[in-house]
């Protein structure tokens, strides 16, 4: 991409450069979905701040950046320096004393040299999306995409266009996973690179698993990083599935990052969300649930610190199609220096989904003159027998908490950050239940935990 090019003219031109080999690794069927959502870019290009669910959000950094790649085919291998740095880093990166079933995306590719599976369930899928779809003709048409229905922006085409890899999950029916699946995303800022991925996540009926999606960044150099990761997540919840989904973006220099969970609940299904947002210079996050089966329950939780001038945009979606549904969401935000967060929680209720619950919050804290808070809860209901709620705060530490606090003889800025943990994590755990089944979700909040109070040590207040 010349200084001279815009991206949109950009990835139009690679598209065409490149449809030979599109063709050849997709499907028909996905292959005419890849134009579909080129042909969309190309109508419609990139959201502005004119758009509504874009307004509080400037993605012109993003889109005015020169990515010099695509990142579109690469093999699993990495030169002698890379390969060093990794065994390290992979350590690094997991949750002591927690047994997983590694998957490792290095620049937006499943990398089997480094992923490790050690549970053996019989059944069950776990790959390379660009592999299995080579032999799972059927799954791969069954749910490829089909949770996003039409394309409703940029970021979604130019996945939906250029994508190539990611992991692939099914659990087979009645299967309870021993442990958590942790995808760990690995970037490495070795040069201006634009990485689409795509996960896809099945809980068939009666299943129960917990993924954990984490971001992390490898740099020599420590500056910051000129990737931009645009990354979808798709889940299936099949009837009386259970799916434990965390999201964690704690590392410091990340590239910018969009990405969009989207969600599909059947009857009696449970989904929870717990989505950590720690560091990022522009970090959107779209999650988004639609219950399309009866007596379904759907629960978001989040928490986010903005410092350092970024942008961290929540946008979240719960949409109840279908009568007698819960939904519950809970995020928290600090904001200090001159980040801005937005947080932007939508609750639609259809004219059928009577006898629906829904409860939405938000509470935030400003620890700066120049920190911005943009936060919009909405409810759309279209049925006249529901419980619904929603509301959103925002302002300063509790003056009389602080005073009692520093009456007691604690210093002012210790009393500031123990009010700032107490404030966030009470989102952390919420609602857990820690059997011995599922003892592992205990280990992984306590490692919430700890990050926080890091982040929150590292805040300048």
């Amino acid at each position: 991409m010349n200084s001279k090019e815009n991206l949109k003219e950009y990835l139009i031109k690679e598209f065409e450069r490149n449809k030979e080999f599109f063709k050849n690794n997709s499907l028909p069927e996905i292959f005419e979905k890849r134009l579909e959502a080129i042909k969309y870019l190309s109508d419609f290009g990139f959201p502005t701040r004119k758009d509504e669910e874009w307004r509080f959000t400037n993605i012109n950094p993003i889109i005015k950046n020169n990515y010099s790649s695509l990142n579109i085919n690469k093999s699993d291998t990495f030169n002698t320096r890379i390969n060093s740095i990794l065994k390290s880093e992979i350590n690094k990166h997991l949750i002591k004393n927690l047994n997983v079933n590694l998957i490792v995306i290095i620049n937006g590719f499943y990398s089997e040299k480094h992923s490790v599976i050690k549970e053996k369930i019989p059944s069950a899928q776990i790959s390379n999306i660009a592999d299995f779809q080579k032999g799972n003709d059927d799954l791969i048409k069954q749910y490829f995409n089909k949770s996003l229905g039409n394309i409703k922006d940029a970021f979604t085409a130019i996945n939906m266009a250029f994508s190539t890899n990611g992991a692939f999950i099914y659990i087979p029916k009645n299967v309870s996973a021993k442990n958590p699946f942790h995808i760990l995303n690995l970037n490495i800022s070795e040069e201006n690179t634009l990485i689409n991925s795509r996960n896809i996540i099945i809980a068939d009926v009666g299943s129960d698993i917990t993924v954990l999606e984490s971001y992390h960044n490898i740099s020599d150099s420590g500056l910051q990083n000129s990737n931009f990761i645009n990354s979808i997540t798709e889940i299936f919840l099949k009837p009386n599935s259970r799916v434990h989904y965390y999201k964690i973006q704690k590392d410091n220099n990340l590239p910018n990052i969009v990405h969009t969970t989207q969600v599909i609940q059947e009857r009696d299904s449970k989904f929870k969300s717990f989505n950590l947002t720690l560091n990022g210079t522009i970090v959107r996050n779209n999650l988004n649930s639609l219950l399309i089966g009866e007596n379904s329950e759907c629960i978001f939780n989040g928490i986010y610190v903005g410092d350092n001038g970024s942008l961290i945009d929540n946008h979240t979606l719960v949409d109840h199609a279908v009568p007698n549904c819960y939904s519950n969401e809970y995020y928290k935000g600090i904001i200090s220096d001159e980040s801005k967060c937005v947080f932007n929680g939508k609750i639609l209720v259809r004219k059928d989904a009577q006898k629906t619950n829904a409860y939405q919050s938000n509470k935030n804290i400003l620890i700066s003159d120049k920190a911005t808070i943009n936060a919009k809860p909405q409810l759309e209901i279209f049925a006249d027998d529901v419980k619904c709620s929603h509301g959103a705060t925002s302002g300063r530490l509790n003056a009389d908490e602080l005073f009692y606090m520093r009456a007691r003889g604690i210093p002012e800025k210790i009393a500031q950050r123990l009010l700032l943990f107490a404030f966030l994590t009470d989102v952390v755990g919420l609602g857990n239940n820690y059997s011995d089944s599922k003892k592992y979700r205990e280990l992984i909040d306590k490692c919430i935990i700890k990050v926080i109070s890091e982040k929150i040590n590292s805040i300048n207040l």
